[in-house]
């Protein structure tokens, strides 16, 4: 490293110093921008995920007794539930009690839910149209 008449570094320390400087603050930068970006959108998801089951209450209607309950494993598992009214395909796999009194929850966005007597829902699955 050198210093000129006027009190500023030269050289080729220097020179790479003013290069690195350049090339690399503009994708750091991008880098953070992008990282905090990706932190909001993923926040944003788990909110809308958590408070889907907040949405406020659109009918409650009897879905039965339980009469029979069947699991499915796989990749995903699911459950089909039985009732004397009909049958209930859901997302998670549940255990119900037979005879036990059913149910059926829409909340405001079309979402529905079978529920027990102690108010413990599990999303219904939705056919996709």
């Amino acid at each position: 490293m050198t210093i000129d008449p006027l009190g500023q570094e030269t050289g080729p320390t220097h020179r790479q110093r003013e290069w690195l400087h350049r090339w690399f603050t503009l994708p750091i930068a991008a880098v953070i921008v992008l990282g905090i970006a990706m932190l909001a959108l993923s926040a944003a998801v788990v909110w809308l995920l958590t408070h889907e089951d907040r949405a406020p209450i659109l009918s409650e209607l009897p879905a039965g007794r339980v009469m029979r309950v069947e699991l499915h494993d796989g990749i995903f598992s699911r459950s089909l539930v039985e009732t004397d009214l009909g049958f209930y395909a859901l997302l998670d796999p549940v255990s119900l009690n037979k005879g036990e009194q059913m149910t059926l929850l829409e909340r405001q966005g079309g979402r529905c839910y079978l529920c027990d007597i102690q108010h413990r829902c599990t999303r219904l699955m939705q056919p996709w149209l």
